[in-house]
């Protein structure tokens, strides 16, 4: 069954919903009837499938529970056959364990309960599709075409990812980490740090115990991308700066979204900050006089950071948070990741899939870069956000998050120009 292309304008993109439910189907067709796309529906994945072979679809949504295929199984062969096309899920039936492993997975980007509110929907698909167009931007293709080698996800992460997917222990995590003596090192550098506690471990393993597995996969893959092409002396000082600011926003991340929410952030989302700033080694490993520019400009303009310095000197649409979220979209990353490396620094108004997560994000990147002279610039930004947040309460938890920062080894609040900014 496939609605006509004419009943739509279609300026966004095509739209795919799955269900085996006729009149789900007759809901959803009359819920989009007026939205600025280009609607496609069908009743089973066979006949998606014909509708694949026909038409370039942009978005799926697909049911769970289907005779002959279940959604995640569906999803899984768009994944395969259709890399390109966002995955979305919109079902009554599925367990939360299985919707947090098809989202942390990268399978499916967000998933809707049944019953659905119509204007949340329609905003989130909206929302998912003008990302997809921002990606696509030519200024930003034309960055990547100009690489000759595009990054591919590197082998050692894929492996222990593999290997978090079937749960293997700490021992075999371990193992695999071992594997490369550069990323243990780091990794066992990272865990005896004073932020996360200063220990003495020399175990690979209990040093994964410390991080938590989320943590050290996301810290494998960045550190597993400059292998393939090395980096100079200076552009490796650089990506140390990097890698040490992302570590920081990631441990103190956390303890920003408790102080805004009164709750514990989610567990699947506890590595997004070390992966937020992605795009930035990939800036020092192909385009590394752009990123001595940056460097330049923001010496040149005092107190201008990275990302203001990239829209002074003209790359406004593909900065390092462009690059970034590219590079995770195109590694099947979970949609909170992508949000993450492209709205840390301007986060849209509306319209996010994870607004409180990146809030957290925003702010403690803040923290981590200086930005705020005093304990009262710092509460008045929390307060700004328009979050209700004690104020005593706040204000012990800014100084106390201030002089954890201020004894942090080789880490100067409020430099002028790191790595991190």
């Amino acid at each position: 069954m496939q609605l006509s292309q004419s009943e739509n304008k279609g300026g966004l993109g095509h739209i795919l919903f799955v269900d085996d439910e006729i009149n789900i189907l007759k809901s959803l067709r009359r819920a989009f009837m007026q939205a600025n796309l280009n609607l496609f529906i069908a009743s089973n994945p066979e006949e998606a499938f014909d509708v694949l072979r026909q038409d370039s679809i942009d978005l799926i949504v697909s049911d769970y529970k289907m005779p002959g295929m279940n959604g995640l199984q569906f999803l899984q062969e768009i994944k395969n056959k259709y890399p390109s096309i966002i995955r979305v899920m919109l079902s009554g039936y599925v367990d939360n364990a299985t919707v947090l492993k098809a989202l942390t997975s990268g399978l499916v980007t967000t998933f809707f309960s049944k019953p659905w509110d119509n204007k949340v929907l329609i905003a989130k698909i909206n929302h998912l599709l003008q990302l997809k167009k921002r990606l696509n931007n030519k200024y930003l293709l034309e960055l990547f075409h100009s690489i000759q080698h595009l990054p591919s996800i590197p082998t050692l992460y894929q492996e222990f990812l593999d290997a978090i997917h079937r749960e293997a222990n700490y021992k075999e995590l371990a193992g695999i980490v071992n594997k490369d003596v550069s990323i243990a090192t780091e990794i066992l550098r990272i865990s005896n740090s004073a932020y996360f506690g200063g220990g003495r471990t020399a175990s690979v393993e209990q040093a994964i115990m410390i991080l938590g597995i989320n943590i050290v996969k996301d810290i494998v893959i960045t550190l597993s991308l400059f292998k393939d092409k090395p980096l100079s002396g200076i552009q490796y000082h650089y990506f140390n700066q990097v890698l040490k600011h992302s570590s920081l926003v990631n441990f103190y991340m956390p303890k920003v979204y408790k102080i805004l929410f009164e709750k514990p952030l989610n567990t699947q989302f506890t590595s997004v900050g070390i992966t937020h700033d992605i795009g930035k080694i990939i800036l020092l490993q192909y385009f590394p006089e752009r990123y001595n520019a940056i460097l330049q400009h923001q010496k040149q303009e005092e107190g201008m950071g990275f990302y203001e310095s990239e829209i002074a000197l003209g790359y406004r649409y593909s900065t390092h948070t462009e690059i970034g979220a590219y590079l995770l979209d195109l590694w099947n990353f979970p949609q909170v990741s992508i949000e993450a490396a492209l709205f840390h620094h301007s986060p849209e108004k509306g319209g996010l899939l994870y607004p409180d997560t990146l809030m957290a994000l925003l702010l403690t990147n803040a923290f981590v870069n200086g930005k705020w002279n005093d304990e009262d610039d710092a509460a008045d930004a929390f307060q700004a956000t328009g979050y209700q947040v004690d104020d005593k309460e706040l204000r012990e938890s800014i100084i106390k998050i201030r002089k954890e920062l201020s004894r942090e080894r080789d880490y100067q609040l409020g430099q002028s120009v790191t790595g991190g900014r």
